[in-house]
């Protein structure tokens, strides 16, 4: 049976509603799989945070076994026909490609009609070398954010692949904690849209003098 979190969490929303979109259209999200290749892998945790009118929910659902992943893609397919911005980290190079390729593979049909895409990492980069971005974590480093997760995404595979055989509690925490900070820090990540209206001209900002 697959295992579902819920959490309650804070998001920016001004930093948000500068770019002009509604909290109610947001969908963070993030996925875990055990490879790059969507046919020599698969999916195994959705991460999401979005809003309800009870306020800013984060939820997982983890696959416990690879006979999932189908549901997990309908998970997401309910999701995205209620949130239509998503917002990622390189989600355009590889999360969105591989549930699209994923979905087509299992003859569904994903709604993507009307759906916009902010990828964090794209909008980011051109402050490569201001921000000293490789990585999401390089990004919180820079904001001054810690996590208690460890792993890359990478590194989790082996982890995964060993839940499957133990169910060790210990080791779906691991995962789960990975992926929650992933998405969660996402949002932290706000802010660092204003370097975009800044170095476009049009950051309202006031600076005060000393």
């Amino acid at each position: 049976v697959m295992i579902t979190k819920e959490y309650p969490i804070s998001v920016p929303v001004s930093f948000l509603e500068k770019t002009g979109i509604s909290p109610e259209t947001c969908l963070f999200f993030d996925i875990e799989t055990t490879g790059l290749s969507w046919r020599r892998s698969h999916l195994y945790l959705l991460g999401a945070v979005f809003y309800t009118p009870e306020g800013w929910l984060q939820k997982q659902w983890f696959c416990q076994r690879p006979g999932e992943e189908k549901d997990l893609l309908e998970i997401f397919s309910s999701l995205l026909e209620q949130k239509k911005t998503l917002i990622h980290f390189n989600g355009n190079t590889f999360d969105i490609p591989y549930l699209m390729h994923k979905s087509t593979f299992y003859q569904m049909e994903l709604n993507w009609d009307g759906a916009t895409s902010l990828d964090l990492y794209q909008k980011l980069l051109p402050f490569k070398k201001l921000l000293g971005l490789e990585r999401q974590k390089d990004l919180e480093r820079y904001l001054g954010r810690s996590r208690e997760d460890l792993f890359s995404g990478g590194e989790l595979i082996s982890l995964y692949q060993e839940y499957l055989k133990t169910a060790d509690e210990r080791l779906l925490s691991v995962l789960l904690l990975h992926n929650r900070e992933d998405v969660s820090e996402m949002t932290g990540l706000l802010p660092l849209l204003e370097l975009s209206r800044l170095f476009s001209g049009s950051w309202e900002g006031t600076v005060e003098a000393q």
